[in-house]
């Protein structure tokens, strides 16, 4: 019925007067995030519009009053329904409150991916404590500084990971309460709980209201590619619904999708998407860690229609012997997000033949959220671009002091929307840095055409200035990944009494093809790039440093050069 309604709205003369309103209607109506089927799950929607708790983790109970036994979680044989899932979540949240665990305290977690994420993530907001993200892979040292950065009194962890935690634990300084163990309760070490102890101990009631009335706060570490991870603190709750329609009128999720979370939940990518998919009530099916073949296989075996990805893992699916990918159907699949670095044209070109046209290049930061995407549309009407801003999204580019720069010139991209982040946990002066008023940059340089469409050309950090030029290593990169003969290319300036700095390139052969010569290489970049933009030396590699989200780490590749002899 409601849905019917705003179908009703679209075709009506408020689409015609309201163009905004009637693109959003469309896109909830889309996306069928109204369908509620059962006289349970409209009344549990009624009572919320009547106590006016909108809080963002209520969808969950949204979804558990309107079909409690269908499936929202699948994660190998084991699985969760809408009911089972949120009275887990409550119990969690009951559970640390009666901890101690207040509004605004910090609850650490360390988990692969797995259905108790979303159940530990979902029940500490609900008592309105911030999660804090913490990658498994993370060593002791960098455990304990996140944990007395973030000033979190509470800890979640794999089993897997005792050893690495026991060490981290021992070099905090700030007093923690307890840790919490998920998998193998029968083998808790003293000190810890165990999350099945935990949940035995919390009610299946709903914490109350008041508790999550102060917010829906994440701290989400950044990659630490330029020094120590920096908090981001974004509040969700103040991103209402204009945020995600905003998103929806650009990429077509629905509820009626089975999406396949494969990147990790402690980074944007994994847990930013399958947080929109459960928000839509689509079935979330987790892998554990992200294989490509078993990627291929999941979607195969589950008809899986939506998944989020960073390239280095396209890159991994394509690199599959094509025997292997053969043996897998993949034509369920609608839409792959690609996101957390750039995506080469080349590798976009070879994804569209193995997995179909079904990429959105999406441009976003730890800090901004999403900020440009670029349909597949988008990418044949102007090759190479981020797309153009999300509704709801506004961006300006501007020049070193500040100004707004004008279409076709180089600008440091700042945007600002709902899912902007609050600042730097603890660190002023990285948030003052970042901000221009209520806009926030992490350091991206762009061009935007007079179409509206955004193009990177680099980092600000990473700009080389050779011969008194100013050179982008985004748009060398571009072309060297462009020669059948390379498979990535990263760039970066080294020290050179002649031209200030020199451009040096990190390139990675494909495996069936002969490796060029340099100077075949050079009279190559020659065709599409002026003379001070070739580069003038080559390092051949086996593959780029990364971290584990895929983007390149270019310290490294500093810190190579400058241990190595230079060139006579």
């Amino acid at each position: 019925m409601i849905e019917s309604l705003w179908q009703r709205v679209c075709r009506g003369p408020v689409g015609s007067v309201l163009p905004e309103l009637r693109d959003s209607l469309r896109a909830l109506s889309d996306s069928e995030m109204l369908r509620l089927g059962s006289l349970g799950g409209a009344r549990e929607f009624l009572a919320r519009i009547g106590t006016g708790d909108f809080h963002p983790t209520i969808v969950w109970s949204l979804h558990a009053a309107d079909r409690p036994d269908d499936l929202a979680l699948v994660q190998g044989e084991s699985s969760r329904t809408w009911r089972k899932a949120n009275a887990n979540m409550n119990r969690v949240g009951n559970a640390l409150a009666a901890a101690g665990v207040a509004p605004g305290d910090r609850v650490a977690v360390m988990l692969e991916n797995s259905i108790e994420w979303f159940e530990i993530m979902i029940g500490c907001q609900r008592i309105g404590a911030a999660t804090v993200f913490v990658s498994y892979r993370s060593t002791p040292p960098e455990i304990a500084y996140l944990l007395d950065n973030s000033q979190a009194a509470v800890l979640f962890h794999g089993a897997a990971h005792d050893t690495v935690v026991r060490r981290a634990l021992e070099q905090v300084t700030i007093p923690q309460r307890f840790a919490v163990r998920v998998g193998r309760p029968e083998a808790t070490p003293a000190g810890s709980t165990s999350y099945a102890d935990l949940l035995a101990g919390g009610s299946e009631s709903e914490p109350p209201a008041a508790l999550r009335s102060g917010g829906s706060r994440t701290i989400l570490y950044t990659s630490g590619t330029t020094g120590k991870p920096k908090g981001a603190v974004r509040d969700l709750a103040k991103a209402g619904l204009g945020a995600m329609l905003g998103l929806l009128r650009k990429i077509p999720l629905r509820r009626s999708d089975r999406h396949l979370v494969a990147a990790p939940l402690y980074h944007a990518t994994g847990s930013g998407f399958a947080t929109i998919s459960a928000t839509l009530g689509s079935t979330v099916h987790v892998l554990e860690r992200f294989d490509p073949e078993a990627f291929l296989a999941a979607v195969d075996r589950e008809k899986i229609t939506t998944s989020a990805l960073v390239p280095t893992m396209l890159r991994a699916l394509v690199e599959l012997p094509p025997e292997t990918r053969r043996r897998y159907d993949t034509s369920s699949l609608r839409v792959i997000v690609s996101t957390g670095s750039a995506l080469p044209e080349s590798l976009r070109a070879t994804a569209i033949e193995t997995l179909g046209d079904v990429l959105y290049d999406l441009y976003g930061s730890t800090e901004m959220a999403y900020v440009t995407v670029a349909t597949p549309e988008d990418k044949r009407a102007a090759p190479g671009t981020i797309g153009r801003a999300f509704p709801g999204v506004e961006i300006v580019l501007l020049d070193d002091a500040r100004k707004p720069v004008e279409d076709g010139e180089v600008g440091e991209l700042y945007a600002r929307s709902k899912l902007t982040v609050e600042g730097y946990h603890g660190n002023d002066a990285a948030t003052r840095e970042s901000r221009f008023g209520d806009y926030f940059s992490v350091g991206d340089l762009a061009v935007r055409d007079r179409r509206g469409y955004f193009t990177l050309v680099g980092r600000k950090k990473d700009m080389v200035i050779s011969g008194g030029m100013n050179v982008y290593p985004a748009e060398i990169e571009a072309v060297l990944g462009a020669h059948p003969a390379i498979r990535e290319a990263a760039v970066i300036g080294v020290p050179d009494e002649k031209w200030g700095e020199a451009l040096v390139a990190f390139v990675a052969a494909r495996e069936d093809q002969l490796r060029p010569s340099d100077d075949d290489l050079v009279d190559y970049a020659k065709q599409s790039l002026a003379s001070y933009k070739v580069p003038r030396r080559f390092e051949w590699v086996d593959a780029l440093p990364r971290n584990p989200t895929g983007k390149i780490l270019k310290r490294e590749l500093q810190e190579r050069m400058a241990t190595t002899d230079p060139e006579p």
